[in-house]
């Protein structure tokens, strides 16, 4: 269902990674009238540029999920002297089916050209609360002469030998088809018989594989390639400030570089002052200090930040006009009048007893009263009597529902507004 680019669109590099996204990219194809593909993407190979036989594959990527989106790592002989697919074999590092995010696999295909072909294939399933896109994972496979093993995050799960694959063309060959130098392909596709032809949903496109490296060794013997352990774990920012509501990105690093797991799982300490997601994003819930924790799947070693959750700054609500009204701020408000030679406020709370009080002159004939801690829905009524100069008047009542009336945000005065200058 795709057709593969070489455009910036499709492949590129971004903040150290190679990504290969696959878009709404439909296509013709004249000389192929009965073709049609709905989708563009990526695929990259060495062919012609490296291969080898034996040895080991670390591939280190972040997977795309959705229906029909079909990511892989996979390698296929230089030449092939023992026919034309897959009679040469076909070596699939990983494979993943995108509308199973728990799981990836295995496989080799080997025997005969097309029809007489078989393949052989392993599943690996991953640990509760990870999957293929929640966070980058190490896809290896260990290729010896007489077998090829297979593992994710250094875990072993998949191993086949040459008793159980052949080839038609050298039945006298224990290990051909897989005694070839062979070439790596990456590519992202869509669609097709992996999954048993399901499409992409328009929601599932755009689907992007990132890749951090594919690393390739000499035999070694074939020793496990998860005997590359986590030694540490750092935190960044090892402090930091996050506003109530607003949230903080933090980043844990493993040590050494190269370890083969670097999956991390976060906590929190003073759960009600913040949250911290499973990829590290916190949340400011609450005024206080929170700790993160970052602690490595691989030896539990831990790295802490201290988070400081600070008051989202005040923003001042004006309900009313330039001569009588009032100003919400948080939970408490500040009634005004200006340009008076006296004001009265006259209100009650949730249909309680009504309170008269003179309000407090603050100079240039201006006055306020507050009415503090309101909680939300509270209901206020109230009106004015002041004296704007030509006699005292009373105003017709007004009512503010807390949370719910609507005002407008006061505009901080200029330092020339402050100073009563120009």
């Amino acid at each position: 269902m795709q057709h593969y680019t070489d455009s910036a669109q499709n492949v590129f590099v971004q903040d150290g990674k190679l990504n290969i996204r696959a878009l709404n990219d439909p296509k013709s194809f004249p000389q192929d009238p009965n073709r049609y593909a709905q989708y563009s993407s990526g695929k990259i190979n060495t062919k012609n540029h490296f291969t080898l036989t034996y040895g080991r594959v670390d591939f280190r990527a972040k997977l795309p999920i959705g229906n029909g989106i079909w990511p892989a790592l996979w390698m296929l002989p230089q030449d092939s002297p023992y026919g034309t697919w897959a009679a040469s074999g076909e070596i699939d590092v990983m494979e993943a089916r995108g509308r199973l995010p728990g799981s990836t696999s295995g496989a080799v295909h080997f025997g005969g050209t097309w029809p007489a072909n078989r393949h052989i294939s392993g599943e690996y399933h991953f640990p509760q609360g990870q999957t293929i896109n929640n966070d980058y994972h190490v896809y290896s496979v260990v290729w010896e002469e007489d077998n090829i093993k297979w593992y994710v995050d250094g875990k072993f799960f998949f191993k086949v030998t040459n008793e159980q694959w052949y080839s038609l063309a050298a039945p006298n060959n224990p290990n051909a088809p897989f005694d070839q130098p062979f070439y790596l392909i990456m590519n992202l596709a869509l669609g097709g018989n992996f999954d048993g032809g399901i499409s992409p949903g328009p929601s599932d496109i755009p689907a992007t594989m990132q890749v951090d490296y594919v690393r390739v060794y000499k035999e070694n013997g074939g020793s496990n390639p998860g005997n590359v352990p986590v030694t540490g774990v750092t935190l960044n920012p090892a402090t930091a400030q996050v506003e109530v509501g607003q949230t903080l990105q933090l980043n844990a690093s493993t040590a050494p570089s190269n370890a083969s797991n670097k999956q991390v799982t976060w906590s929190v300490s003073g759960s009600g002052i913040a949250s911290v997601s499973q990829n590290g994003l916190v949340t400011g819930l609450a005024p206080g200090t929170a700790t993160v924790t970052a602690t490595t799947v691989d030896g539990n070693h831990t790295a802490a930040s201290t988070i400081t959750v600070v008051p989202e700054p005040s923003t001042v609500i004006i309900i009313g006009d330039e001569v009588r009204g009032l100003k919400k701020t948080g939970d408490d408000l500040l009634f005004y009048v200006n340009g008076a030679t006296f004001a009265d406020l006259h209100y009650k709370v949730n249909n309680g007893g009504q309170l008269n009080v003179a309000m407090t002159p603050t100079g240039n004939g201006n006055y306020t009263y507050p009415v503090k801690n309101l909680k939300h829905g509270d209901t206020v009524e109230y009106f004015f009597t002041y004296n704007p100069g030509q006699g005292a008047l009373d105003t017709p009542w007004f009512t503010y529902v807390h949370g719910v009336t609507q005002g407008t945000p006061e505009v901080n005065p200029t330092a020339s507004e402050r100073s009563g200058c120009c």
